[in-house]
C-alpha cells in the first residue's frame, strides 16, 4: 500500500506509526475518534450493504484477480463483467432510480 520504499523504512526501523501517519501513508482508510468508532463502522457497513450486491462481487472478484493476472486477462474481464452487471435487474433500478432521483433499492437479481 505505501510503496516498497516506505515500507522497507518501516520495517528496518520499527517505528512507531502514529493513526494520523497511517492515514497519510494510506495504510489505513481513514482515522476516527475512539468514541466514534462503533458508529462510524457501521455506517460504512450499511453503506455497503446497501449497494448493489452482484456489481459488488464482480468489483471484489476483479480487484482480487488484478493482483495476479496480466493486464488484458484483468480489462476482458471487467468488460465481460460489466456487459453481466448490465443485464441485471439491480442494474436497470440503478438506471430508474437515477432517472427518479431517487435511493435505489438492490435486489441482488
Amino acid at each position: 500500500m505505501v510503496g516498497t520504499a516506505v515500507a522497507r523504512e518501516l520495517f528496518f526501523t520499527a517505528e512507531r506509526v502514529s493513526a494520523d501517519e497511517c492515514a497519510r501513508l494510506g495504510i489505513v482508510n481513514r482515522v476516527v475518534p475512539d468514541a466514534d468508532l462503533e458508529k462510524e463502522s457501521l455506517a460504512l457497513a450499511k453503506r455497503i450493504a446497501s449497494g448493489p450486491p452482484i456489481a459488488l462481487r464482480f468489483m471484489k472478484d476483479n480487484l482480487n484477480r488484478a493482483l495476479g493476472d496480466d493486464l488484458a486477462s484483468c480489462l476482458d474481464r471487467e468488460a465481460e463483467r460489466m456487459v453481466e452487471g448490465a443485464l441485471t435487474e439491480d442494474y436497470l433500478e440503478a438506471v430508474a432510480a437515477f432517472v427518479e432521483k431517487r435511493a435505489p433499492v438492490f435486489r441482488g437479481r
